[in-house]
């Protein structure tokens, strides 16, 4: 056993000689914090491969909280708890640690964490192939995440984010490409590409026309795919000036009840404006489920491409293996 103390004060307890990145995201996060008057430190242990307790980290909190948020001790497991998931928010240089988790849902902080990594990999703890239900399950988290708390940061704004399954491995990174639009014209073009990525080639695509009559300043265009899906494009005049227009649930519902087809399978509408908020929000969902259609704006229908992109992904990485 050798004890180091770092330059920051950190105090480090090596007890094996051998590389130690994993550890346990809910004791990390939730059991680590130990307290006596006024001292604190968080305690972080980390395990080798086999998941034997190999390092412990000590180091002088600066956190304030409740009393209740720290304890007086805590017991260390010598063996990593088992969790079904390795997260790993690697980079291409530096040290890279690897979390283990039952969810996407149980990690902490992920905004922060991919921000300053290259990437997120996620693999089964057991080492096995994931089901289909298991891969998109964690894309369906983790890019729900993504459109709550990314987009600060410009995701789906400025930059987007692929993913692929390969090798028992899903990866999830950054892409420098950008859909989201600044003019009706680019409106036009980027639904159009995403649809033509995602589905081919529209089977028919409409000039923009105003509906005044519906809704003032509103301007539509449809593109039709697989001769039963028609996608919807709306965005107000306004929303090209630098203040989107702010719509209100009557305002969507009046739109939407004017324009929706019985005659095709599948309806999506696709604003370009900004939707209703909270429970405005969720009302307009359950709306929407009643009638049979889907309500997006712009940056959702972008979040859903990628979804939908990254499943294109694993069939071209399952069929030709030696290129990824």
């Amino acid at each position: 056993m050798r004890i180091q103390i770092k330059k920051d004060g950190t105090i480090v307890i090596r007890l094996k000689e051998e590389d130690a990145p994993y550890y346990d995201e809910y004791f990390n996060q939730e059991r680590s914090q130990i307290a006596y008057g006024k001292h604190k430190a968080i305690i972080l242990p980390y395990y080798s491969e086999r998941g034997e307790l190999a390092e412990i980290e000590i180091y002088r909190s600066t956190l304030r909280g409740e009393d209740s948020d720290f304890y007086p001790e805590v017991e260390v497991p010598e063996k990593l708890p088992w969790r079904t998931y390795v997260f790993t928010f690697y980079h291409v240089f530096g040290d890279i640690k690897k979390t283990c988790a039952d969810s996407y849902n149980d990690l902490y902080d992920t905004d922060e964490r991919f921000f300053s990594s290259s990437g997120l990999i996620v693999e089964r703890r057991d080492g096995g192939e994931m089901r289909p239900s298991e891969i998109m399950s964690l894309r369906e988290d983790f890019y729900k995440d993504a459109l709550e708390w990314f987009t600060q940061a410009g995701a789906f704004y400025d930059w987007g984010i692929d993913s692929v399954y390969f090798n028992r491995k899903l990866f999830f990174w950054e892409v420098d490409e950008r859909f989201y639009p600044n003019t009706l014209k680019e409106f036009k073009r980027n639904m159009f590409e995403m649809i033509r990525l995602i589905y081919g080639e529209p089977d028919h695509v409409t000039e923009e026309r105003r509906i005044d009559e519906i809704f003032e300043g509103e301007i539509a265009f449809d593109f039709l795919v697989e001769d039963t899906h028609l996608i919807v494009c709306l965005a107000n005049e306004e929303s090209f000036t630098g203040e989107h227009k702010e719509l209100s649930y009557r305002d969507v519902v009046e739109i939407c009840e004017r324009l929706i087809e019985d005659s095709y399978e599948k309806q999506t509408f696709v604003f370009h404006d900004v939707l209703p908020e909270r429970e405005e929000r969720e009302k307009l969902r359950e709306w929407a489920r009643g009638k049979g259609i889907e309500i997006m704006d712009t940056v959702e229908f972008i979040c859903w491409y990628y979804m939908k992109r990254s499943e294109l992904n694993d069939n071209f990485a399952r069929e030709n293996p030696e290129e990824w």
